[in-house]
């Protein structure tokens, strides 16, 4: 099917849509039970897709849709993978195996929909991956235990949407990502004994919105990175045990404001548990620094 679709540009879209739709009834078991173990030919037919979505020339799939709605997805690698203004719909899909990779893909335009999706634990890689238009969307998306990685990754436009994602004793990690622009939303997000760690970032545009997510026992951390432009909002972020440091975070804003500017937190408060960049002075008071996790006066 995938040759036909290769040599068939003006059907192509009804080849993948063939090919999209035997990986989908592939996770079903005898009797229309879920849970079967993905066959040889739906691991072959997703290393036929990941193939054509590599390809930068005529015969690439870039733009087309993908439809692995509900899908039972091995440890298939998208490495290297472009989307480009096509909807990749993976909603409600099970990732089954210890390794999904896209790193070093790019995003330049649509949809990327993981809406739903279980990722049961393992090694999600997203390292040096290029986000320049469209939405990688991942809300509701559960995360067991597993390690989501965006290190040297670059979001330059379009979205990183968490919204009501729920990650339990896992880690979703920033190393040296740059946000150039965009956002990154995490808004009702439940973070149960996650870490969530920007380490050497580089936040010099759009919003990293932590509003109304829920924080409990885990830890969100800005080590060594670094706030040029662009906002931090934790307005409304329920804290239940877990700490925010954002010591290790440079400003070279001219302030860090709770209620209006660079890093946000509801009615200007500073909750326990949070700490601040030193000598970081709130908006229409004095400099605050950080003493058992309490602004100190």
């Amino acid at each position: 099917m995938a040759e036909l679709a290769d040599a068939w540009p003006a059907g192509r879209q009804r080849c993948i849509d063939l090919l999209c739709s035997h990986i989908r009834r592939d996770g079903t078991g005898p009797g229309g039970l879920d849970g079967a173990d993905p066959s040889e030919g739906a691991r072959t037919a997703l290393a036929m897709l990941a193939e054509r979505l590599r390809d930068t020339g005529a015969g690439s799939w870039s733009a087309y849709d993908l439809n692995l709605a509900g899908a039972r997805i091995p440890g298939t690698t998208f490495s290297g993978a472009r989307f480009a203004g096509g909807r990749v719909d993976l909603r409600g899909a099970t990732f089954t195996q210890d390794h999904v990779g896209f790193a070093n893909a790019r995003f330049d335009g649509g949809l990327v929909d993981f809406t739903g999706a279980v990722f049961a634990g393992g090694h999600v890689d997203f390292t040096g991956a290029v986000f320049d238009g469209g939405c990688v969307d991942f809300t509701a998306a559960t995360f067991g235990g597993a390690t989501v990685d965006f290190s040297l990754a670059v979001v330059s436009a379009g979205s990183l949407d968490f919204t009501g994602a729920d990650l339990a004793n896992g880690k979703l990690v920033f190393y040296g990502i740059h946000c150039l622009g965009g956002g990154l939303e995490f808004t009702r997000a439940r973070l149960t004994g996650a870490y969530v760690l920007f380490v050497g970032a580089l936040i010099a545009g759009g919003c990293i919105d932590f509003r109304g997510a829920q924080l409990s026992k885990g830890s969100i951390e800005f080590a060594g990175s670094h706030l040029t432009d662009g906002r931090i909002d934790f307005t409304t972020t329920g804290f239940h045990g877990g700490t925010v440091d954002l010591s290790g975070l440079t400003l070279t804003t001219t302030a860090v404001q709770f209620t209006t500017a660079a890093v946000q937190f509801a009615d200007g408060n500073l909750p326990t548990g949070v700490s601040l960049p030193a000598g970081a002075p709130v908006a229409g008071g004095p400099s605050v620094a950080r003493r058992g996790g309490r602004m100190i006066q």
